[in-house]
């Protein structure tokens, strides 16, 4: 059964050595004076875990939308599971998104898809200062 162990939107993260490293760790609002706007990067971070160990990659789907669910990015590729013991395996994306434009404030989502199954909502606003 595949499990999220952790999702979270960063300024920058990295995947090195088995580990990951992120800075401004935990976005949930991007605060900007107009829209619309160019934020420079963006990082999703998640690891996943699963109980069948026989299956190496898989398919996954990136999107992000807008407010009104129109896409402004998706990405299709391969995810690699890696087994760490004879139980379970993971895989940790660490994916960089670089001159976002955000038309408008409200509320954006990046979602991830694994072989046609919903794993990950994620959902953040970009909204004006108070």
């Amino acid at each position: 059964m595949l499990k999220v162990d952790y999702a979270a939107l960063a300024d920058y993260a990295t995947d090195r050595g088995g580990a990951v490293t992120a800075c401004g760790l935990g976005i949930n609002q991007l605060t900007v004076a107009q829209v619309p706007t160019t934020h420079p990067q963006l990082f999703l971070v998640a690891q996943l875990r699963d109980s069948d160990i026989s299956r190496e990659r898989r398919s996954v789907h990136v999107r992000l939308d807008d407010p009104h669910g129109v896409s402004l990015s998706e990405l299709n590729g391969q995810i690699l599971f890696t087994a760490i013991d004879a139980r379970q395996a993971v895989a940790r994306i660490v994916l960089g998104f670089y001159s976002v434009q955000f038309p408008g404030y409200g509320d954006y989502r990046f979602s991830v898809r694994i072989e046609q199954e919903d794993l990950i909502s994620l959902v953040f606003s970009v909204a004006r200062p108070a």
